[in-house]
């Protein structure tokens, strides 16, 4: 038995990302080769690899075996390619393109790319503002190699079979009280104010909403937000109450007369690195952003 470890980099594509086709566009390669090459590896293997079924093509016991072969020789090439780039000496270069929602860009990105211009001048990070929805499907089609991700504590990410998730932080959902309004000193309390809103999409939407599940109380809104510095300018000028992680306080210093209450029993958000783990990703510039982020965010 002759296995081409090049073949079962293809197999590995094909469940990361979850078919043939999906797989095609990362690769960049047509998915009728994509098949030819799976149907050779079969042969070189005397086993079926895949199995055809309505909702697509899925690993056979077989196919699992060897896609775990494949990552450990993923791993193995990997780490040796970083070896041999710290051994000779040579500086990390190349392009990383993260995708992030705003306050992860301001407390989080752009510190780091100072770090980067003065560690490593040869990495070029490129950093793109985006909605969740949008850095996700950059993400899977590769236009992205990482991104950052926020969510309220009850959020539970799954990522896909091509990606990677890293926590970096989390902090205290602080609440926002307009000038001269009475400040709650319980959660029960939370159900009198008349709030921002957020959607549930948001991270804020999600708090809110858990927070209404808990006191069984739908809050009172008349205005609805998007982002935390747009909510501290409303709470400022009295249009309602509104959640802030801790961590966009720093970005966004509230205005003159919001009081920042720290209630106990708000929660927290959490943020987390979702980057590409491919047979070729990350690379060695991603690698330093990924550890740098790390740091940063711990």
């Amino acid at each position: 038995m002759q296995l081409d470890p090049r073949r079962m980099a293809i197999l590995l594509a094909v469940y990361r990302n979850g078919g043939i086709v999906a797989a095609s566009d990362t690769l960049r390669i047509s998915p009728s080769a994509i098949s030819q090459q799976i149907r050779l590896l079969e042969k070189e293997a005397g086993v079926q690899l895949l199995e055809r079924t309505p909702r697509g093509a899925q690993l056979t016991s077989a196919g699992r075996l060897l896609t775990d072969a494949a990552e450990r020789i993923e791993a193995e090439i990997t780490g040796a390619q970083r070896e041999l780039l710290a051994s000779s000496g040579q500086s990390v270069t190349g392009m990383v393109r993260v995708g992030s929602f705003q306050t992860g860009i301001l407390a989080l990105l752009l510190p780091v790319r100072e770090q980067i211009n003065q560690l490593h001048p040869g990495i070029e990070l490129r950093i793109y503002e985006l909605d969740d929805a949008v850095s996700r499907r950059r993400l899977r089609s590769g236009e992205l190699d990482m991104m950052l991700l926020e969510a309220d504590e009850s959020i539970t990410f799954t990522p896909t079979s091509s990606t990677k998730d890293i926590p970096l932080t989390s902090d205290p959902w602080v609440l926002a009280v307009p000038p001269h309004r009475p400040v709650p000193a319980s959660l029960s309390e939370l159900t009198k104010l008349n709030w921002l809103d957020m959607d549930i999409s948001t991270a804020g939407g999600a708090a809110m909403r858990r927070l209404e599940g808990a006191l069984g109380h739908r809050f009172n809104s008349t205005h609805e937000i998007n982002d935390y510095s747009t909510g501290l300018t409303m709470v400022a000028q009295g249009l309602g109450y509104c959640l802030v992680p801790q961590l966009a306080l720093g970005s966004f210093p509230a205005p003159a007369g919001v009081v920042l209450h720290h209630l106990t029993g708000l929660g927290g958000r959490k943020v987390v690195l979702r980057h590409r783990a491919t047979r070729l990703e990350p690379d060695a510039a991603a690698s330093e952003v990924i550890r740098l982020l790390t740091a940063k965010g711990h």
